[in-house]
């Protein structure tokens, strides 16, 4: 209920954007009910919002916190944005593997901005690069981005 209900509070009844944003305090506080009972796409609403400062405080750790929560249960749109935080380096420490990881997750999930994100990651050879970057011409065994980008094209 406080995930359909915040939906309301910041978009209004028929979901039009454009509500003042003095409701984005009581959204949020709508998302972190629901954020807190589990609800995956709640948490990353609450993630958003820490990320933007709207309806709360603005804060990258949290925002971090929040969105791999939502991440944690498969919902790719986080994953992506999971990524995007690693590739950055907002609220958590910059790095690129893990970047390539949380894009490839979205990427198997047939997420669009997954694959684009996790393609140019592979084509430019960035955490972890591909067999053409490193230029001995093999993909290694096992996990790791390069593989798993390989074994899809395959």
């Amino acid at each position: 209920a406080g995930w359909a209900l915040g939906l309301c509070r910041l978009f209004g009844p028929s979901f039009a954007p454009g509500l003042p944003p003095e409701n984005y305090a009581e959204a949020f506080a709508l998302f972190r009910l629901a954020a807190e009972q589990g609800h995956a796409a709640a948490q990353h609403h609450v993630g958003a919002a820490h990320s933007l400062g709207e309806g709360t405080v603005k804060d990258l750790a949290a925002a971090a916190i929040w969105i791999r929560r939502a991440a944690d249960q498969g919902y790719a749109q986080a994953q992506v944005n999971f990524g995007a935080i690693y590739q950055n380096g907002h609220g958590v420490e910059r790095n690129l593997v893990n970047a390539a990881e949380w894009y490839g997750k979205a990427a198997e999930q047939g997420h669009a901005d997954g694959q684009f994100y996790f393609g140019q990651f592979y084509q430019y050879g960035f955490g972890g690069g591909n067999e053409h970057t490193d230029g001995d011409g093999v993909v290694p065994e096992g996990g790791g981005p390069r593989a798993r980008a390989s074994q899809r094209c395959a």
